[in-house]
């Protein structure tokens, strides 16, 4: 009987050491190629790479079709039609591997504070001249490099090793950060490079460097690069599709079009390279000067509104400036983010409003090419519960990752809160705010804003108790009351004039809209209006802002319609635009 136990004991202890070696090499693979490596980041890679290849063969392609058929243009429909396909696949590309690069990575800030993996921490970036480099992390092949120009989106690049040398951007400064391909890995600080000591005659050494473009008049032109046989342009109106061109000439005339807002960019056609800083063009050649186009353009819009309205009288409305005001226009987003984000920026609506104080969020907008003009920064509760220390903490941590935020606004609607009379601890909190935001540098630095509310005396409450000096502008939301018949088409101009002459600082325009659940009941600041109204009143209100040198940015409220009768949305609950999304698009130019 004790023979066969034994020989039992020696045949599973056989079969546990035969699992055991299996499976080690197999998890040893996992760990090295899966978790450190993200299949999915390093495929969005590939793919860029491939759709980069596909977009620089069909501008080529087309470009020799344009040189050969000049006197019959059309011949080149079909390479024509291949070049946009491809421009538009590369876009996409870039925003695949945008989203999962800055998904699957952390700010270096933070790192300290917690265990983290060794091939998670953040490698030690250096930059020398134009080239850079930086520790490597043990057990890790591949980075991730990010490139953040001004007028541009993030550009993200997988690079195989422990330097790289980016393609130029003349006239440019330049932040680089890195950091591993690892989940979750944290990036490095920020190493800035300047492209600044370029010369327009000068070409750049470099076939991946992006063309140095001059305007002058209705052309665009740029010093020829050695060794590029074609360059690349692309061509960005609000609410159109981005198209692309191609040619072997080294200068571009612009096309009649519209008159604002239409931004040009310029690459070579070498695959890698680098798109120039897009030259933003107000006006183009035809028939129509820049401010005859504008008149023209805001009048149609007046004009449908009016025929919409039918017997409905609307508010008179002034044609917008044909020139910017420096007046930043855009529209409160609420909770949505995602997919809004894109809409509005295919439509030319990039200023927003957000409430969603995540990482996320800042980077969804960022992606999408839209500019947070506005952060309100936490809602609800009380004024005194909040710790005024931790409040200017968070605050300073977010300033400090997203430097592209143009304003925090202190609490939403204070004046609404429970202890709306406690200045001393409204105070408290702009006072610790404004010290903390002190070590920002000052080009990265947020505005910050605090509510005036001047129908509630909160403004002058907190003013009195010494706020002052611890703001830059003062917000007002300036609905037009749920009474007073048309005269609410304005808008509240007048709280928008007292809060700025009793403050003595630039106004924010936080909140403004009319809601169209025409039929419902009014909302406790707004009747309710026609959709064509809704449209009217924003043209017009955006054009009375425009004239006021002390507004500095006004936000519609809001970007989707919610509840039974809190129809302020630019776009209606199915997510179909009404008419006041292309008045706002307009507006926001």
């Amino acid at each position: 009987m004790t023979v066969p136990r034994q020989r039992r004991r020696l045949f599973c202890l056989l079969l546990l050491c035969c699992s055991l070696f299996a499976h080690i090499p197999a998890a040893a693979s996992a760990a090295r190629h899966i978790h450190f490596q993200p299949r999915a980041l390093l495929a969005a890679s590939q793919h860029r790479s491939q759709a980069d290849r596909v977009l620089v063969a069909d501008a080529k392609r087309f470009a020799r079709c344009v040189a050969a058929n000049q006197a019959r243009p059309r011949r080149c429909g079909a390479a024509h039609n291949k070049l946009q396909h491809a421009g538009a696949r590369l876009a996409a590309a870039e925003r695949r591997l945008a989203r999962l690069a800055r998904a699957a990575g952390r700010t270096a800030k933070t790192s300290g504070a917690l265990r983290i993996g060794r091939r998670r921490s953040a490698p030690q970036l250096s930059a020398s001249g134009e080239s850079l480099s930086w520790s490597p992390v043990a057990g890790v092949k591949a980075y991730v490099l990010r490139r953040r120009v001004a007028g541009q989106g993030v550009y993200f690049a997988i690079v195989h090793g422990t330097s790289a040398t980016p393609a130029p951007v003349p006239g440019a400064s330049v932040s680089y950060a890195v950091r591993t391909s690892a989940r979750r890995s944290f990036w490095s600080g920020e190493a800035p490079v300047s492209y600044a000591g370029w010369s327009p005659a000068q070409a750049p050494a470099d076939r991946r460097s992006a063309p140095a473009v001059t305007l002058s008049g209705q052309t665009l032109s740029w010093p020829a690069i050695t060794g590029v046989s074609a360059y690349i342009v692309e061509r960005s109106l609000p609410g159109r599709r981005v198209r692309y061109t191609a040619l072997a000439a080294t200068s571009f005339t612009l096309p009649a079009g519209p008159a604002a807002s239409a931004r040009f960019s310029v690459r070579s056609a070498v695959v890698g390279s680098a798109w120039a800083t897009p030259t933003v063009v107000s006006a183009q050649p035809g028939s129509a000067t820049a401010s005859s186009r504008a008149a023209i353009i805001h009048a149609a819009a007046i004009r449908a509104a009016a025929r919409s309205a039918e017997s409905t009288p609307t508010a008179p409305v002034a044609p917008a400036p044909p020139t910017p005001s420096g007046l930043i226009v855009g529209v409160d987003t609420s909770g949505w983010r995602g997919n809004l984000f894109n809409e509005l920026a295919a439509g030319g609506i990039r200023n927003l409003r957000v409430s969603d104080t995540s990482s996320a969020a800042a980077s969804e907008a960022e992606a999408a090419g839209c500019t947070i003009a506005v952060l309100t920064f936490q809602a609800g509760g009380t004024i005194a519960g909040r710790n005024p220390a931790t409040y200017a903490g968070e605050v300073l941590a977010y300033a400090q990752r997203h430097p592209e935020v143009r304003r925090i606004e202190v609490l939403n609607e204070p004046e609404l809160l429970a202890d709306s009379h406690n200045y001393t601890a409204y105070v408290a909190l702009l006072k610790a705010t404004h010290e903390a935001l002190a070590s920002v540098p000052a080009a990265a630095r947020p505005k910050l804003i605090a509510s005036w509310a001047p129908t509630y005396g909160f403004g002058k409450g907190w003013a009195a108790a010494g706020g002052l000096p611890y703001v830059d502008e003062v917000v007002v939301h300036a609905y037009g009351g749920g009474t007073g018949q048309h005269k609410g088409l304005e808008g509240a101009r007048e709280l928008i004039t007292q809060a700025h002459a009793e403050s003595g600082k630039p106004v924010a325009v936080t909140e403004v809209g009319w809601p169209t659940a025409v039929g419902q009941s009014a909302t406790g600041d707004s009747q309710q209006w026609s959709e064509a109204q809704q449209a009217a009143a924003i043209t017009g209100f955006a054009a009375w802002a425009h004239s006021q040198p002390y507004i500095s940015v006004v936000i519609f409220f809001n970007a989707v319609d919610y509840g039974s009768n809190m129809w302020y949305g630019i776009e209606r609950t199915n997510r179909s635009h009404k008419p006041s999304f292309a008045a706002l698009a307009v507006a926001a130019r």
